[in-house]
């Protein structure tokens, strides 16, 4: 509920929904699917009727609502503060690189937008490359003393100073960054493993369609994968929604500098799930999926793990 009335309180605040597994997302619930008990999303025979011609109008309207790109507010000239804290996060190229003088910086008015996504799933890394490409530095609700102390200096600023370009998130709020939840659950192994994995799976579906079905400002849905496949190409889309002129000599830096300190590095082969729980996590994934290839947003990789 607080998070709701934060989103409420701050109408200027938009949504950036990026996933690297499934993602979830937006607006309202359109003509065509209908919201069932127990979280499972159907969509509806698309059998016309009488009377009802405009609701294909309604639906195109809904559809072209969820994608555009973001509108950045009056005052907001993407202007960088040359008197604030500043980072080079290539600064240990050698003195001759192209890339050893660029700086990351603090911005000012900027249009709030939140980066939404499950724990671990690399929100941290994306965080880097948009502040490699654009030069600002990106905020969250968090305060995590080792990413501020890792470069990313807009950590501790509060998420609607208008000073950070996105605002990372895991709970109710905009910008949704997600990974595959089979990979990405190993790093959350433990005693009550078992249990864990069942609530886990709850939360990451209910966070999913929330956010796609009730967000009322434009969304943009990035898979992890994807962004691990082409990662300059998904950059390039990233900042058009952004509504960011691209700097190709940044760009470039960033394409030849693409780990960075905060890109969690491949885990051991590990399957600690049993059969039950896969199939669980399949038919959740469905569900999301079915909701976002109804909504127009891209279809998501395809998990030869899940049965």
């Amino acid at each position: 509920m607080a998070g709701m009335q934060w989103r409420k309180n701050r109408e200027r605040s938009l949504l950036v929904l990026m996933t690297g597994g499934y993602v979830y997302l937006l607006l309202a619930l359109p003509s065509g699917v209908q919201w069932m008990s127990g979280g499972v999303v159907r969509q509806s025979s698309p059998v016309a009727e009488p009377g009802c011609s405009s609701q294909g109008k309604h639906f195109k309207l809904l559809i072209r609502a969820a994608h555009p790109r973001i509108k950045r507010h009056p005052g907001d000239n993407l202007h960088v503060n040359l008197t604030g804290p500043s980072w080079r996060p290539w600064g240990d190229d050698h003195p001759g690189s192209p890339c050893v003088n660029y700086e990351t910086r603090l911005g000012s008015k900027l249009t709030r937008v939140l980066l939404m996504s499950y724990p671990c799933s690399g929100n941290s890394w994306l965080r880097y490359l948009l502040e490699g490409a654009t030069g600002f530095f990106t905020g969250s609700l968090y305060k995590e003393k080792p990413l501020y102390e890792g470069g990313l200096l807009g950590e501790m600023e509060e998420v609607w100073s208008e000073r950070t370009l996105v605002q990372k998130t895991h709970g109710v709020m905009f910008h949704s960054l997600e990974r595959n939840d089979l990979s990405e659950r190993y790093n959350h192994i433990n005693s009550i493993f078992r249990f864990y994995v069942d609530q886990a799976v709850s939360l990451w579906e209910e966070m999913a369609t929330d956010r796609l079905l009730w967000s009322s400002k434009p969304v943009y849905v990035l898979h992890y994968e994807h962004l691990l496949q082409n990662t300059t190409h998904q950059l390039r889309r990233l900042l058009h929604f952004l509504s960011v002129p691209v700097d190709e000599g940044r760009l470039a830096c960033v394409s030849s500098h693409l780990t960075g300190p905060f890109k969690r590095r491949g885990n051991k082969t590990l399957d600690p799930f049993t059969r039950e729980e896969k199939q669980r996590l399949s038919k959740a994934v469905q569900r999301v999926n079915r909701l976002l290839l109804v909504l127009g947003y891209p279809r998501p990789p395809v998990y030869e793990e899940l049965p």
